[in-house]
């Protein structure tokens, strides 16, 4: 090794992340893959009733591609990455499973009274 690559005692300096921020950033790679994997189970499950779920599935692949090919150098980065994929996955999951409401529209009772006190005039 070097000599800059080295303290005064003679054994290497690492120049590396700290450890709570290395342990953020493989929780946070855990929980995205495993809200990533359910998140496309939901959307190919219920895709064969609603096949605009299999263009959700095909959003979380390609978020999830374009996760795994960004090399950041700042540990901040990949947690803010891994963090939208997440809520990208929580989002979807509330949009597959959200029940249709079926709301019968209301309708306004009918009045005979003039508006405004402006009545019609008589023929």
């Amino acid at each position: 090794m070097a000599d800059s690559a080295r303290n005064s005692e003679g054994s290497p300096l690492y120049h590396d992340i700290p450890t709570v921020a290395s342990t953020a950033i493989k929780v946070t790679g855990v929980s995205t893959i495993v809200m990533v994997v359910l998140s496309f189970i939901f959307c190919l499950v219920k895709g064969s009733s609603n096949h605009t779920f299999y263009l959700l599935a095909c959003n979380l692949v390609i978020s999830s591609i374009i996760a795994i090919t960004t090399q950041a150098n700042k540990y901040w980065y990949v947690i803010l990455v891994g963090a939208v994929i997440i809520f990208q996955c929580l989002t979807t999951d509330v949009y597959v499973f959200s029940l249709p409401h079926n709301v019968e529209p209301t309708h306004a009772p009918t009045t005979t009274a003039p508006m405004f006190g402006i009545t019609a005039p008589s023929l």
